[in-house]
């Protein structure tokens, strides 16, 4: 139990932003083992098979592009401040990118990153509202 309360703690220590971007990057992390392991292809003799069996590399690897362009503005985005001129940046072409892969792959298995890009969308115009200054008075926590 104090593992876990460690955890939230840390976890409500974040900033805003990097939350929103970490949980859209849980999201495509799942998106993605469904596209992979769920039996998602309809064979004409009725049976479903997935692309993991199938042996389709290159779905596989298509796939794996929002995975990694949640992952990268892991990298970008700061966990404790605000992000800065990059970060920002980076979230906008992140989330153009994953609508682009949602809206090309919408037939196939696009429609499953969609949560992703509208936490991605989320991250990206809450880093363009202004904050305000965070005034510390001495002896509070």
């Amino acid at each position: 139990m104090v593992l876990a309360k460690g955890l939230v703690v840390k976890l409500l220590r974040w900033d805003r932003i990097y939350l929103v971007v970490f949980v859209a990057a849980i999201l495509a992390v799942a998106a993605y083992a469904v596209v992979v392991f769920a039996p998602l292809i309809h064979l004409s003799s009725g049976s479903r098979i997935s692309l993991l069996t199938n042996g389709n590399t290159l779905a596989i690897s298509v796939s794996l592009v929002p995975v990694l362009v949640a992952g990268f503005n892991l990298l970008v985005v700061p966990k404790r401040s605000a992000p800065g001129r990059s970060a920002k940046i980076s979230l906008g072409f992140s989330t153009l990118l994953m609508y682009l892969f949602v809206l090309v792959a919408i037939w196939s298995v696009g429609m499953f990153f969609t949560p992703a890009a509208i936490l991605m969308t989320a991250a990206a115009v809450a880093s363009l509202v202004p904050r305000r200054e965070r005034t510390v008075i001495a002896n509070s926590p």
